[in-house]
């Protein structure tokens, strides 16, 4: 039976991962495939959660200008959809950081975001405007900062493997 490209059951240790440790074990093709899929649907969801930032400082800027309506958007707008987008952001996070053996910031991080939004919208609700600006402020920069560490991030199986083996040698 002869297989498609790229479907054979097994990859072995690429060159550059440390030998003699349990990070040269074999590696499936399906796994590797499965890792780049959660990168792929975290910068997505990271990518959409920015784009929505952007929407959500325009409903803003323009609520205080003077739009009074904008402002049942501007309340819907980070109930709704931040919060939605944000929480299926934490999903591949999550998968990132368990099953694929990748780094763990990006959940933390995430966490760290849903706080600050659920801080953000109770100040927002008692109408305290300075706190709520600055700390949306430090929302957003968060968010670009994710979505930079996301669109640059590797992941490298045999990294985390190495780090382990090698604090078990020295103990």
């Amino acid at each position: 039976m002869r297989q498609r490209p790229g479907a054979q059951d097994v990859l072995h240790a690429e060159e550059g991962a440390p030998s003699g440790t349990a990070a040269t074990s074999r590696i499936t093709a399906r796994s590797q495939r499965w890792n780049r899929q959660i990168i792929l649907w975290l910068r997505v969801f990271l990518v959409a959660f920015l784009i929505d930032m952007l929407v959500q400082v325009g409903l803003a800027a323009l609520f205080i200008t003077g739009d009074v309506a904008l402002l049942k958007w501007h309340d819907n707008n980070a109930n709704i959809i931040l919060s939605t987008l944000l929480f299926f952001a934490l999903i591949p996070a999550v998968l990132l950081w368990r099953p694929a053996r990748g780094s763990s910031g990006p959940t933390w991080w995430i966490v760290v975001l849903f706080l600050l939004i659920e801080t953000q919208k109770t100040l927002g609700y008692l109408r305290l405007i300075g706190p709520h600006i600055m700390i949306g402020v430090g929302i957003f920069g968060l968010s670009v900062g994710l979505v930079v560490w996301a669109v640059m991030y590797k992941h490298d199986p045999y990294k985390r493997e190495a780090r382990i083996q090698t604090k078990k040698a020295k103990k």
